[in-house]
């Protein structure tokens, strides 16, 4: 007997041949009487208890993903009868979990089309199976949501009936997602994981979105329903109904964020038909403890995912409603708090109008520099996000920003100070005592220049906050900022990740001028090669290249051509002699002879064109006919 299973030693060999052979032939197709072979002896040996297995439940799951859909269907159809011992099971509930998420494969033909084996004595569709599936767990629907293990299978029902696939940053922990990784490995995208949600069917069958129309109801009527954000297990089926629900239908999904918020006390219960009269006695009853509900939910580390996930889907009516009777007063506190501050980030992701932009700036922007000393730079970053979609603003948060970071004196240093997300006297004090260490030891600072020739500190959290300035109606500072940047400096920011990032922003930016990018090929002249050849720099060289005028790219070409050879033997240098174009830039200048050689006119023939490097010849043939 195996210590990890209680089944015999024939079952266990028998399915470890078989996951022998899966790993073996994952990557080909195995022939369909493997797969009924396997199946066939799961039916005949009694499927829950080898499902309830922890050995053999991995080999099913795995058998699972890559089965035809008649052996998905007829694995389906055998749950039916003992769904609840299936789905609260530590083990069987994971391979009824993986049968579902199947479904979401197949089109909505095979869904209804394909049958079980003629043997069986069941004809029904997938689509039948599963809607019997959904009837049984609806019937207990309370037990399963919050149950740890029955609440996964829920969240695959919920996708399957509404033909929307929901990644797993939604419905599966941080935890689970890892371990799932370590598991699948470099399988990873065959799972069909996905980040937020897609749809699958376009056309959703009666039969599953009466089921989805009863499961909603179901789910509402819960008697432990006002505890469905707090609680994990349940926090996570309501995550995964609202963005199903608003992917198949919006009105099922505002009827449902509205229900959550008043099960929770958010809300009142007094209904806002629109009318001016109505708003204020929806307020009135609000305002009596909608305030501090938002609060205690918002600092709860379970619910606030759920409040995250209701701002992320909810109508812009609803986020009105909730920024004046819920939000208003409570920003500073939220936005301090650990867990809080990521519900005021998705407060500034949801905000469309002038009126809720100048509710969340008046309250938060006096206190920046209070919350960026508690780290929470996505509130800021956030607001500057919301600043440019909403254009509004815009000058108040820039003025805010260089106030916290203590950039105010010096406009041309902030990016020093929004890069390293810190205050612009915490960053020059380390360069005051590099130059008072290196004037007192002149030899050994000399030795050292290479590793401190920048003294540039970036932040990922950093890239993206000037990165949203810079899609800012006037983003003027920012831009004379990163041109004022030494050239060590840039070349350090080119090189980084996140730093590439605000390359593509600042060359995207129509105030950014011709004279601005001038100055930063400038800058970067003699490092051109160095950026070529490094995974990130060469990103930066080819935007360089495609934003610069025919004067720029003429001196970016030579200094890259006269080291060519670097460039070839470099994985990512070859990129750029392809994007750049300069194996044609090279053979159009030989084939040019010596005589007539122009250099001038040979690269704007080449590039552009220009008229203006074009005007010489004109001027001889003026002089001559002058002449005569």
């Amino acid at each position: 007997m195996n210590s990890r299973s209680k089944l015999s030693e024939d079952s266990l060999g028998f399915f470890r041949r078989v996951s022998s052979e899966l790993d073996n032939d994952e990557s080909e197709v195995v022939d369909d009487e493997f797969y009924a072979n396997v199946f066939d002896y799961t039916f005949k040996n009694n499927q829950l208890k080898l499902s309830r297995d922890k050995v053999v439940c991995c080999i099913l799951e795995k058998a699972l993903r890559l089965a035809p859909a008649a052996h998905v269907q007829e694995f389906l159809s055998n749950t039916v009868e003992y769904l609840e011992r299936y789905v609260s099971d530590k083990y069987a509930s994971h391979v009824v979990q993986t049968s579902l998420n199947q479904c979401l494969r197949m089109t909505r033909s095979q869904m209804a089309a394909v049958n079980v084996n003629e043997e069986s004595d069941s004809p029904d569709s997938l689509v039948d199976i599963v809607v019997k599936i959904g009837s049984g767990i609806v019937g207990k629907l309370n037990d399963f949501v919050f149950d740890t293990y029955g609440s996964h299978v829920v969240c695959s029902l919920i996708q399957v009936i509404s033909g929307v696939r929901v990644g797993d940053d939604i419905v599966r922990s941080r935890v689970s997602q890892k371990v799932a990784q370590k598991k699948t490995g470099a399988a990873k995208d065959k799972s069909g994981a996905v980040s937020g949600a897609e749809t699958v069917w376009g056309e959703l069958p009666e039969e599953l979105n009466n089921e989805l129309d009863s499961f909603c109801d179901a789910f509402v009527s819960m008697r432990d329903f006002s505890h469905c954000l707090t609680d994990r297990s349940a926090s996570k089926v309501l995550q995964a109904l609202l963005y199903c629900t608003q992917r198949r239908d919006e009105n099922r999904c505002k009827h449902l964020c509205r229900q959550v918020l008043t099960a929770c006390k958010v809300l009142s219960a007094q209904a806002d038909d629109g009318t001016p009269a109505a708003a204020a006695a929806a307020a009135a009853a609000c305002n009596t403890g909608g305030a501090s509900a938002i609060t205690r939910l918002a600092e709860d580390s379970v619910a606030s995912h759920g409040l995250e996930c209701i701002l992320k889907v909810a109508s812009p009516k609803l986020v009105q409603r909730l920024c004046q009777q819920c939000f208003s007063g409570q920003l500073l506190t939220m936005s301090l708090h650990h867990s809080a501050n990521y519900v005021v980030q998705k407060l500034c992701d949801a905000l469309s109008t002038e009126n809720q932009m100048l509710l969340v700036a008046g309250e938060l922007l006096p206190y920046l520099e209070d919350v960026l000393a508690m780290c929470h730079f996505g509130v800021c970053i956030a607001l500057v996000k919301a600043a440019s979609r909403v254009a509004c603003q815009q000058a108040e948060v820039v003025e805010a920003l260089l106030t916290a970071f203590h950039a105010t004196a010096q406009p041309e240093r902030c990016c020093h100070a929004f890069l390293a997300l810190s205050a612009l006297d915490a960053v020059d004090a380390p360069e005051e005592g590099n130059k008072e260490e290196g004037s007192a030891n002149d030899s050994s600072a000399t030795a050292s220049t290479d590793d401190k020739a920048s003294s540039l500190t970036i932040c990922p959290q950093g890239c993206q906050l000037v990165t949203g300035l810079l899609s800012m109606a006037d983003p003027a500072a920012v831009l004379d900022s990163i041109v004022a940047l030494s050239s060590d400096d840039l070349v350090r920011l080119a090189t980084e990740q996140a730093g590439s990032r605000v390359f593509d922003a600042f060359y995207e930016c129509a105030d950014a001028g011709s004279k601005r990018k001038r100055k930063i090929v400038k800058k970067l002249k003699g490092h051109f090669v160095q950026l070529a050849c490094h995974k990130v720099g060469s990103y930066v060289v080819d935007a360089c290249y495609r934003n610069s005028k025919s004067k720029s790219r003429q001196e970016m070409a030579e200094e890259l051509l006269a080291e060519e050879h670097k460039l070839r033997e470099s994985f990512f240098g070859k990129h750029v002699i392809r994007n750049c174009e300069l194996s044609d830039l090279k053979m159009n200048s030989f084939a040019t002879p010596a005589k007539h050689t122009n250099k001038k006119r040979v690269y704007s023939d080449t590039v552009d064109g220009d008229a203006e490097l074009t005007s010489p010849p004109a001027k001889k043939k003026a002089k001559k006919e002058k002449g005569g």
